[in-house]
């Protein structure tokens, strides 16, 4: 008897096993995968300037005790610092000063904005970054390296440290950068930042070529395998004449449809264009005319 009661307890036993093994494969094969991420590459970009570079940013300004530093991006994103290495979103941004009036000032350059410390001390914007110690009288280049600037092209701010006079802030067309003794020298504070403006993806890595993108104000650009972690400069005429057709398009598409195309794909006679609001319109006829998205229905 004990030996039936045994056997039986162990044919349950491998039945209740087998079920439940069953059930878990099943379970296993209907949950769909959920899907795994990793960064490639970071946010910076040699473009052999001071330092590594990213994306536009056109406002930077501290906080009145000058203990955080914030960063208004091309995009319209707001990110801080405490440390002046590490970025994060900012919650509740300090509002960045009024920009001065030029009218009347002596100015080392055209169109550059005055940023005035008191009544003969004094930097300008333009090109590069100048300053003064005498009103205007005369001006010293302070990021000129040869004809080029050593912090990239396209200035648009300057904000100098509530805490120490010598630490000057710049925004330009290729991030943020800083000089700690005011202007002799200067460094980026993009490693952390994130600003890579990337615009498509043109292809993943295969064989020698690593992964290509197309970035807004930069052109293209290839992380290599096995190298370090910046984006560098991609020289291709073919591709690079492709996506100056496929921007030429979406301009005449975003003037026709009076809004920002941002996408234009299609086969054929048809063809798609995707604004930067989520609406789609199609053409039938290679974009001469569009058909834009039904209004939605007024509510009951």
């Amino acid at each position: 008897m004990d030996t039936l009661m045994c056997q039986s307890a162990t044919v349950r036993a491998r039945i209740a096993g087998v079920l439940l093994f069953t059930a878990l494969t099943a379970a296993a094969q209907t949950t769909p995968a959920r899907p795994s991420w990793r960064r490639i590459g970071s946010t910076a970009i040699d473009l052999a300037l001071a330092s590594p570079a990213t994306g536009p940013v056109s406002r930077v300004w501290f906080s009145p005790d000058g203990s955080r530093l914030f960063a208004l991006t091309a995009a319209g994103r707001v990110f801080e610092s405490a440390d002046l290495e590490t970025w994060s979103p900012a919650a509740d941004p300090a509002q960045p000063p009024a920009l001065a009036e030029t009218a009347g000032a002596r100015l080392p350059a055209a169109r550059a904005r005055l940023y005035p410390q008191d009544s003969r001390s004094a930097f300008a914007l333009g090109a590069h970054l100048y300053r003064t110690a005498d009103a205007g009288v005369s001006w010293t280049n302070l990021t000129a390296y040869g004809d080029a600037s050593v912090i990239g092209s396209g200035q648009h701010d300057l904000a100098v440290s509530p805490r120490d006079p010598d630490l000057l802030i710049v925004a330009n067309d290729h991030g943020v950068w800083r000089s700690a003794d005011g202007g002799l020298s200067w460094s980026g504070l993009n490693q952390a930042l994130p600003n890579l403006p990337v615009r498509r993806i043109l292809a993943t890595p295969a064989g020698l070529a690593g992964t290509r993108v197309a970035a807004d104000g930069v052109g293209l650009l290839e992380l290599q395998p096995g190298g370090d972690n910046q984006w560098r400069p991609l020289a291709d005429p073919q591709l690079s004449a492709q996506l100056e057709s496929d921007t030429a398009q979406r301009r005449a598409a975003s003037q026709k449809l009076g809004v920002e195309i941002t996408a234009l794909g299609g086969m054929g006679e048809i063809r798609y264009a995707g604004a930067a609001d989520g609406r789609i319109w199609i053409s039938s006829d290679r974009g001469q005319t569009w058909r834009g998205p039904r209004p939605s229905a007024a509510p009951a």
